[in-house]
């Protein structure tokens, strides 16, 4: 992953989040790993989420198996701690 991708799957999580909740976000994915931090921010949320042929909705309802991962399940459970 690059520093675009991450950097566009911040953004993209904050839109979902809120500008105020992003930092908290981050903070307690990368309190798990900071790799894991950068993983979700660049994968999830900079390849996955970001894609421009479906809106957000779309997508998160497209991309719902991928909750079963355990990776995405940790995401899915700090989302909903919040």
């Amino acid at each position: 992953m690059n520093e675009d991708q991450y950097r566009k799957g911040i953004e993209q999580f904050a839109q979902m989040v809120g500008r105020s909740s992003i930092d908290e976000l981050r903070a307690r994915f990368q309190a798990l790993s900071p790799d894991f931090e950068r993983a979700v921010m660049g994968f999830i949320g900079g390849e996955v989420w970001s894609r421009p042929q479906l809106d957000l909705r779309t997508r998160s309802e497209e991309h719902t198996s991928e909750l079963q991962s355990p990776c995405n399940l940790v995401c899915r459970l700090l989302l909903e701690k919040k």
